[in-house]
């Protein structure tokens, strides 16, 4: 018999038992733990629109009742001038923003929520609507998508810009923020 054979065999006949023995191990099954966190844990109310995780791994939730922060152990709560928080946004500079459903801008700062200087305008510039969806640039200047159907943009020095446009279709800008991150607007509004 050549030596190629008598080596062939027995490499053949380990390969079927390592496949055998491997087929019959199971493996350990994850096991995930879920917590339903509620207003008795902490939570300021159970109605929460928006959740954010931040750079530093804190967790935040928009809720009708004011802006909580998690640090996986305990609930703190910002409560704003206005409440009813419709959404988060951490932007490049690791600022957590808020917005409210009237409108209002609010970003975390020092361990404390600071009005945005441009709140009055902004106001004005998105009703009738609310705020959708935000973004800073790199220039500070704040972008916003509205109900309203407006876009709004303001400068850090309060240069405002709306837009709205009406067509027979709606169409959609998504600019991209940051991987994997996209800030999405509609740039026209069926008539």
């Amino acid at each position: 018999m050549p030596a190629k054979q008598i080596f062939f065999r027995p490499a053949i006949l380990c390969i079927c038992l390592f496949l055998l023995a491997a087929a019959t191990l199971s493996a350990q099954q994850l096991r995930y733990q879920f917590k339903n966190y509620t207003p008795s844990d902490g939570l300021p109310s159970s109605e929460t629109y928006q959740v954010l995780r931040d750079a530093k791994n804190y967790m935040w939730f928009a809720t009708d009742h004011g802006v909580t922060r998690f640090n996986g152990y305990d609930f703190e709560t910002f409560n704003l001038a206005d409440n009813s928080i419709m959404g988060l946004y951490e932007d490049s500079r690791k600022r957590v923003w808020a917005y409210t459903f009237s409108g209002r801008l609010f970003y975390y700062v020092n361990g404390k929520f600071e009005d945005y200087q441009w709140n009055e305008k902004v106001m004005e510039a998105i009703q009738p609507g609310v705020i959708q969806g935000m973004y800073v640039d790199s220039v500070e200047t704040v972008h916003l998508s509205s109900s309203g159907p407006y876009y709004v943009s303001i400068t850090k020095d309060g240069y405002l810009k709306r837009e709205n446009e009406l067509s027979r279709n709606a169409r959609f800008e998504a600019i991209e923020v940051s991987r994997p991150d996209y800030f999405v607007r509609v740039k026209s509004y069926p008539e």
